[in-house]
């Protein structure tokens, strides 16, 4: 995402390959000066309703989010009730 030319944030994710119905987000970033204004969250959305996304049919979206990162369990929990999805919280295997 950019604002007046400049990256404030980006985020990156890949299809697991273990299982192509899951969409891994890897890394979600915004820079210190924008955060707190949503972006993060309109990123994943615009994210899941891009169409090359859409089209992939993905059942599941996975993160890995440690337990002192409270604003990335705040923003998985925002996005997943905005679209109507289950949210379950496990520890990693």
């Amino acid at each position: 995402m950019a604002s007046n030319d400049r990256v404030i944030g980006f985020l990156t994710g890949y299809r697991r390959t273990a299982e192509p119905e899951t969409l891994f987000v890897w890394q979600v970033a915004v820079a210190p000066v924008a955060r707190g204004q949503g972006i993060a969250g309109r990123m994943l959305d615009a994210l899941l309703v891009r169409p090359t996304v859409a089209a992939e049919r993905f059942t599941h979206l996975e993160s890995t989010i440690t337990d002192d990162n409270a604003a990335s369990r705040l923003l998985f929990t925002s996005v997943a009730g905005r679209h109507q999805a289950q949210l379950e919280r496990r520890p990693m295997s």
